[in-house]
């Protein structure tokens, strides 16, 4: 799975030196995977590990969700009272030398029952050997 994911990854990287060059596209589809292939070649030994960092955020606007009781009536009304912001990270680095990446990810996740944020990290490793 993790050779998998490098190598869709390392295709996206070649795509994008490929398109950046200017050259005519051929019309060929065999002709277009081959020059991205002969490219990733080409630049494999350049590019030894990847790094991404993204953040965000998502807001659960106002009265968006409904608490139930076990018979499935609704309880108050509609949760939150205002408009609630839960920021996310995430953090990937793609070691291809090694074969490894690390994922990290954390997050506040908005919980209607207590009305407040709870914070959520994870953390997914492979070095290469083992998770």
């Amino acid at each position: 799975m993790i050779r998998a994911i490098l190598g869709i990854v390392m295709l996206l990287v070649a795509a994008c030196f490929v398109s950046g060059q200017g050259q005519a596209e051929p019309k060929d589809k065999q002709a277009i995977v081959k020059q991205v292939f002969d490219a990733w070649k080409d630049r494999r030994t350049k590019a030894k590990s990847v790094w991404y960092k993204a953040s965000g955020e998502i807001i659960v606007p106002k009265g968006t969700m409904v608490l139930e009781d076990r018979q499935g009536k609704r309880i108050g009304s509609g949760l939150p009272n205002n408009a609630v912001s839960c920021p996310k990270k995430v953090t990937m680095l793609l070691d291809f030398v090694e074969q490894r990446f690390s994922y990290e990810r954390a997050e506040k996740n908005y919980h209607p029952a207590s009305d407040s944020l709870e914070d959520r990290e994870s953390t997914w490793t492979f070095t290469g050997k083992e998770y």
